[in-house]
């Protein structure tokens, strides 16, 4: 799994009214060319917007913006994947006390965020060092936030796998 991240915002769009948005079945062929046109550019992921241009999600990953110690997300509203990993890193860092917000995520904002990661379950939670063209310096794998979300998410992932053994 990846440490950290270089992230690039896509010119492809999501359509959060389409019955298939959010579906893991639908073709993902529009994700995969932009993620094609990421690596392009020196990125590992691209990042998705909407028809109306807040952020939605990575081609294969969800996003979070840490900001004044929260979390933020797009919500589900927005047609994105509701993600194993994501609904698993909302829930447990609510139970440890980081204010989570589920919400429509500007452009802007990633100029404005103290952190921002991507996640699934394949890489867990990593954190973005750069994002071509928006923003050449994020903390990456120094972020303040960073450790809290991990140990929560692990704290989290062992309770379920106790739970289930």
């Amino acid at each position: 799994s990846p440490t950290q991240v270089v992230l690039a915002v896509s010119a492809a769009r999501l359509d959060p009214q389409c019955p298939l948005a959010g579906a893991k079945t639908n073709s993902r062929m529009s994700m995969q060319l932009a993620r094609h046109r990421a690596r392009a550019v020196g990125a590992d992921e691209a990042l998705v917007r909407t028809i109306h241009g807040d952020l939605a999600e990575g081609t294969s990953t969800n996003l979070f913006l840490a900001m004044g110690g929260a979390l933020h997300t797009a919500g589900l509203d927005r047609g994105i994947l509701a993600g194993i990993t994501r609904g698993a890193i909302l829930e447990a860092c609510r139970a440890a006390g980081i204010p989570c917000f589920e919400r429509e995520i500007e452009l802007e904002e990633l100029s404005a965020a103290d952190e921002v990661y991507v996640t699934s379950a394949v890489i867990g939670v990593v954190p973005a060092t750069r994002i071509h063209g928006v923003r050449d310096h994020l903390p990456g794998p120094e972020g303040a936030l960073l450790p809290e979300v991990r140990a929560a998410y692990a704290a989290h992932r062992e309770a379920v796998c106790t739970t289930r053994s």
